[in-house]
């Protein structure tokens, strides 16, 4: 059978031209079935179909039931992918040359389809975290399996009655009070309403209820109606004729929007009375991705051995070393240096340090570089911002001036060419020590250090440039961690405190200053301050309001601040 032909490649991209593709479809018993479908047709459609275009082929019988079976292709990207999802449509899927492979469902499908489905619920598959390898998002996936887990253990404790809320909710309206419109049908708060017994031969029974009546009411009605020998009406539930809809939770009959919607049309309401055993809610309950979660609990880690101290104890300075850089997108020969410096949100805790030059074919530093910043002053959210130069020579203008000899030489001119940022505590709040190996971004000319940047490394290892670096343990050889949040509000309580017994020793603000504060804070809030302003704005509140002055622009002031 001569193969189909292959479809140009912006096939997918043109939307609302083509209405059905034709598919090749490559069966696991050797046979190759071309398959024509529409655009828009699900993953689920296409096997079924394809399984009754295969029964005309040869070796049919060599071929289980479709439900055995997964739909595998190669993406436009080129990357293999096997299709659990079979609720996906042809045309978001965008197999190359049209071709989709069937294999045989591996024993682990259930996690399969587990993953699958959180990839296209997050928007990116999960082996893409996976070839991250980051201790963060491992740990954040484990907490977040081990919550699912324990919710589903215990919803597996729910009775009949709540396992069936879950599955079919009920349909009700916000309140059992109803309108005038909606009295007008319940004449006398009374309506009729046909019940079908649908245990053994069907019988139908109308009868007439209280629109505040509960499900339960009903039930035992039409049982002593309908039967000689009246069951417990706990085994039974009324069910809404040709829907998946269930009185459930015992409310008043008007409540159910079914109940009202059909009796405001003036017709009688259809139920259908049956056995609780009869709506396999057991069946229905059972995940069995509660068998997948359970197989990815582990043991948390076991705490380190070493001893844990809190940053503001530490006095030691912070000391980092540059050791080297790898695939330094630049030609040979060519000169680069690093710049970093340490930055909180886009303040500047530091002064900036350049590295040396070095050959962007070697790349190697090795130096120890002076910080003059001390652990214990280090914030939560403190960054290290690196930024990685190249060398652009170019040739300085002519002058006839002797001046200027010297300036025709090629002058040094660096241009950004990487940029990375790194915290220095990591999301268990505890400093971070050791060799660092950052994955750098790109940079544009105007990228100097870029504070506001992610703190994250490029994803993309394969063409990003990489740093190494050290940043080395204190004295203490201790873990160190930023202070838990109550240690730091008792802090601040206490700075406070200190604050307001100062009060008393401020100045008394003289009327000529007061009339100042009072037009700036009468100014228009989107006019702009300057920096003495907002300095006078921030300190005046505290000693305006112990004079009673301007007490009533407190909360304006420290806004314009």
């Amino acid at each position: 059978m001569p193969p189909a032909s292959w479809t140009n490649h912006d096939f997918w991209h043109q939307q609302g031209l083509v209405k059905t593709v034709e598919l090749l479809c490559l069966l696991p018993n050797g046979i190759i079935v071309p398959l024509r479908c529409e655009r828009e047709s699900t993953l689920s459609a296409i096997k079924r179909e394809l399984w009754d275009v295969a029964s005309r082929f040869p070796v049919y019988n060599q071929l289980l039931d479709l439900n055995f079976y997964n739909f595998q292709c190669v993406q436009e990207g080129g990357e293999r992918e096997e299709l659990l999802e079979e609720r996906k449509r042809i045309s978001d899927i965008r197999p190359f040359c049209n071709t989709l492979t069937v294999v045989r469902k591996a024993g682990d499908a259930e996690e399969k389809v587990l993953n699958s489905r959180i990839g296209i619920l997050i928007g990116k598959s999960l082996h893409e975290f996976d070839n991250m390898k980051s201790q963060e998002i491992v740990d954040f996936r484990q907490k977040t399996r081990n919550i699912c887990m324990t919710i589903q253990k215990e919803r597996l404790k729910w009775d009949w009655e709540n396992r069936a809320v879950y599955l079919f909710p009920p349909q009700l309206e916000s309140s059992a009070d109803m309108h005038n419109h909606v009295r007008e049908a319940f004449k006398d708060d009374k309506f009729l309403v046909s019940v079908v017994f649908s245990d053994g031969p069907s019988k139908n029974s109308v009868l007439q209820v209280g629109a505040y009546d509960t499900p339960d009411c009903l039930i035992a009605q039409a049982l002593k109606k309908t039967l000689s020998q009246t069951p417990p009406a706990k085994e039974y539930v009324l069910k809404v004729r040709s829907q998946e809809d269930y009185l459930l939770k015992n409310y008043p009959l008007c409540q159910y929007k079914y109940i009202r919607r059909t009796v405001c049309k003036f017709k009688q309401p259809e139920l259908h009375l049956i056995r609780k055993v009869d709506v396999k809610v057991e069946e229905r309950f059972i995940d069995p991705m509660v068998n997948v979660l359970t197989q990815g609990i582990t043991a948390p880690p076991l705490p380190s051995k070493r001893g844990r101290k809190i940053s503001w104890e530490i006095d030691d300075e912070v000391k980092l070393t540059l050791l080297k850089a790898h695939s330094v997108n630049v030609l040979d020969r060519t000169a680069i240096r690093v710049k970093l410096g340490i930055f909180h949100g886009g303040e500047e805790l530091c002064d900036v340090i350049e590295s040396k030059e070095v050959d962007g074919s070697v790349a190697e530093w090795n130096e120890q570089y002076p910080i003059g910043l001390k652990v214990k002053d280090l914030p939560r959210m403190a960054k290290l911002c690196i930024t990685l130069y190249c060398q652009n020579a170019r040739k300085m203008p002519k002058s006839n001036s002797s001046s200027n000899i010297d300036k025709k030489k090629k002058a040094k001119d660096f241009v950004p060419i990487a940029w990375v940022n790194t915290s220095f505590f990591d999301y268990k709040h505890q400093l971070r020590t050791g060799v660092l190996k950052l994955a750098m971004w790109p940079a544009t000319n105007d990228v100097d250090l870029n504070p506001l940047g992610t703190v994250e490394s490029n994803p993309n290892l394969e063409d990003a440039t990489l740093l190494e670096i050290i940043l080395h343990q204190t004295n203490d050889k201790s873990t160190i961690s930023f202070p838990p949040f109550d240690l730091v509000l008792e802090r601040a309580a206490k700075v406070a405190g200190e604050s307001n017994d100062n009060m008393v020793n401020l100045e008394q603000i003289s009327e000529a200053r007061l009339d100042e504060l009072r037009h700036i804070v009468n100014r228009d809030p989107l006019e702009t301050l300057s920096d003495q302003e907002r300095e006078d704005l921030w300190r005046a509140p505290r000693t305006a309001c112990s004079q009673s002055h301007i007490p009533y622009k407190t909360s304006h002031m420290y806004q314009m601040a």
